[in-house]
């Protein structure tokens, strides 16, 4: 595909797109020697699903694929800045945590510093209309947006005199695009070579991409304030958008599908050994042969991931189709077979599943995962350590729609927004696909039947690593249909399968214990410690399901009166219990939001509140429960009439009981803390230690945290 307007574009990347690179998941991902080539070829993607061309309704709105709108409200007359394009952020060192902002960036609800110039212009150029379907969280559907703009994708406007069409130091708009950590590095290649002249619609323009898990953003689109959210967002799924939950009057954000930048089947990576002993050399097996095989199953997360929930989804289907009259009990037969399977394979990254997939043996887990990332993991290996498993009965695309946040209530430079939509529309979408994607593609919306047009025979097994498999089991793939594209699992089925799988699973119950004394009013990015915490806190609390009990303190010296350090924000309670006329998930919500005015003078008395947190804790032990407390500080303990460091850990060691444990998850943020100490604590319980001086990670951390409080 020919590249487009740009100056000194040739059809070929400039060096510095060339040299742009990225890690994330611990691969590497990096643009091929050449981008023309399929680099994709030897994984056995059916023809059907590669060009599907079904179309979509989308809340009784028809969406065609592709989709292009011009314009959105007008333009914003270009900027004068120079581009300055950010370095690839290192998702080696930094998997999942954000990408520190610009300093303009705003810290709420205020006007939005990355709009340098509100006036709308009127784009100079007239094109084709694109239909977008609003999604909206919280509020009425506003209706379709269309208007005469530039053609198709963002140029650079050369019929501007030279010194107008230059951009020089001066403000410029920086666009902050949250992306799934498995399609940034395609964001940030196709973002890399912005020209020194500004983008016609837009202006000037700096691109930010921050590779962020999709849970974490949906979070932060349901509870913080509008000036700190993205200006475009891209997760794995559209599912994603049905699970934000609705803001307060008045706070609306509307999200605007503009559609599918890529997509990805899922399969399951297996060592060649293994998929021989099942039997899946030849035949490729079904959604329920592969879950219930009786490996274990490497997955970090099952209900707050799109591979996971999809994979639910997908098995659900699959035993329906399957069983007799008693569905019902045998569905919770499977559904507790694959639970038990999840914890005995339980991981904490994609990577570390590929790695104990391709170690092999007896106990070797099977990886859920898409093809792209099989991609990325194999294809430096001479023989693929693993094979890629499609099952027969129903194909799952993850489509990573372009989903755009209307931020127009805060400043929002919309023509800047809409020049990188454009760029995005063709070559992200170019760079997508040299990295290991498929074009992206309009799926059936949940309520509906899937419309695929087909799917043409395909191997289970690519021509590559065939022999592989043959010489550890000597059968030849066999030609097999592998179903029908499946939709998307709807908002109702994404609930009923969470609920279904916690059933099965041992809930959390967890103490959150936040740190209140006067330091966490030091600076921290565009806020303060204080504002990070809550802010961080009040996201996180998306990873809790109903079955979850959750309580709340906040600590600091003689904070809840004499020598009690801590003092009780919202007691210990079920998510779904009345707290006073309200749930207790938006009681916690409310009682983060009063962090900052009720700091508190004095020091950090952190051993006494974690000794006192973990004796609450193991005092109303749950047995089928994980029990754990989870402290927040950005310091040190300091408390002079307090225990000391020894006492505290010889007291931890004392008072533990290998029949109701608690563990300590401690998570620091700051230069001044003491990272020692809190290793030290976490330790002592079996817990894991957190640590970053980074506000724009913390989030990130605290939902690690909260995800593996535990070593075991």
């Amino acid at each position: 595909m020919a590249r487009h307007g740009r100056a000194g574009d040739d059809g070929e990347r400039s060096p510095a797109a060339q040299r742009a690179s990225t890690v994330t998941g611990g691969s590497e991902t990096r643009p091929p020697a050449s981008a023309s080539a399929d680099p994709f070829a030897h994984v056995p993607l059916d023809d059907g699903q590669r060009r599907r061309t079904a179309r979509r309704a989308h809340r009784g709105r028809v969406l065609d694929s592709p989709s292009r709108v011009e314009g959105w409200l007008g333009g914003i007359e270009p900027a004068a800045a120079p581009v300055n394009v950010e370095d690839p952020w290192d998702h080696e060192q930094h998997a999942g945590h954000e990408k520190p902002r610009k300093p303009e960036d705003p810290p709420g609800d205020v006007p939005d510093d990355r709009n340098p110039d509100p006036q709308p212009q009127r784009p100079r150029a007239r094109a084709r209309p694109r239909a977008r379907v609003p999604v909206l969280a919280g509020m009425v559907a506003v209706g379709m947006l269309a208007i005469a703009g530039a053609a198709g994708r963002a140029w650079v406007d050369e019929s501007q005199p030279a010194a107008q069409a230059t951009c020089v130091p001066a403000s410029t708009t920086t666009v902050v695009v949250a992306a799934d950590p498995t399609i940034a590095p395609a964001i940030v290649e196709a973002t890399a070579d912005l020209g020194a002249r500004p983008l016609d619609p837009g202006g000037c323009v700096t691109v930010s991409v921050i590779a962020k898990d999709p849970l974490q953003t949906a979070a932060e689109l349901s509870t913080l304030p509008a000036g700190t959210l993205p200006d475009l967002w891209i997760p794995d799924s559209t599912t994603w958008l049905d699970r934000i939950a609705a803001r307060p009057q008045g706070q609306e954000v509307p999200l605007l599908d503009i559609g599918s930048m890529a997509s990805s089947p899922l399969i399951f990576a297996v060592d060649p050994a293994s998929a021989g002993q099942l039997g899946w050399a030849g035949t490729p097996p079904t959604w329920r042969d592969i879950l219930t095989s009786g490996r274990p199953v490497a997955l970090a997360d099952l209900t707050s991931s799109a591979v996971g929930f999809s994979a639910l989804a997908a098995l659900r289907s699959s035993v329906r189709a399957a069983a007799g009259p008693n569905v019902s009990s045998d569905l919770r037969a499977v559904l507790t077979s694959v639970a038990g399977s999840i914890d005995e394979g339980r991981v904490t990254s994609i990577s570390e599943g590929f790695d104990r997939a391709e170690a092999g043996g007896a106990t070797a887990p099977i990886v859920p995962t898409t093809a792209q990332q099989w991609f990325l993991r194999t294809r430096d290996q001479t023989t693929p350590a693993t094979v890629p498993i499609r099952p027969r009965d129903g194909q799952v695309l993850l489509d990573y729609p372009l989903v755009r946040v209307d931020r127009s209530a805060v400043g929002q430079n919309q023509a800047a927004v809409e020049g990188v939509v454009r760029l995005l529309e063709g070559d992200g979408r170019d760079a997508a696909q040299a990295l290991g994607f498929d074009p992206g593609v309009d799926q059936p919306m949940p309520d509906q039947t899937a419309s695929a047009t087909g799917s043409a025979p395909s191997a289970s097994l690519p021509e590559a690593v065939a022999p592989v498999v043959q010489e550890a089991a000597p059968v030849t793939a066999a030609p097999v249909d592998l179903g029908p594209v499946l939709p998307p699992p709807s908002k109702a089925e994404v609930e009923v399968l969470i609920s279904d799988i916690s059933d099965l699973t041992r809930p959390a119950r967890v103490l959150m214990v936040i740190d209140a004394s006067v330091s966490m009013r030091a600076m921290a990015g565009n806020g303060t410690r204080a504002t990070v915490a809550r802010d961080a806190t009040k996201s996180s609390m998306a990873l809790f399901s109903d079955t979850a009990t959750v309580g709340l303190w906040f600590f600091a010296i003689g904070m809840g009166g004499g020598s009690q350090d801590f003092t009780e924000v919202v007691p210990f309670r079920p998510m779904t219990a009345d707290a006073g006329g309200v749930s207790q998930r938006e009681a916690l919500l409310a009682g983060a939001d009063t962090l900052t005015e009720r700091l508190t003078m004095g020091g950090t008395g952190l051993n006494d509140t974690v000794l006192d947190a973990v004796r609450t804790v193991r005092d109303s032990y749950v047995p089928d429960a994980t029990n754990s407390v989870v402290v927040l500080t950005d310091g040190k303990n300091d408390d002079p009439n307090g225990i000391g460091i020894d006492e505290l850990l010889a007291t931890l060691a004392t008072e533990a009981d290998p029949a109701r444990p608690v563990r300590v998850a401690t998570v620091g943020i700051g230069e001044d803390t003491d990272a020692a100490d809190l290793k030290r604590i976490a330790e002592a319980t079996g817990g894991r230690s957190y640590v970053t001086d980074r506000p724009e990670d913390f989030q990130s951390v605290l939902f690690d945290a909260l995800r593996n409080p535990t070593t075991g």
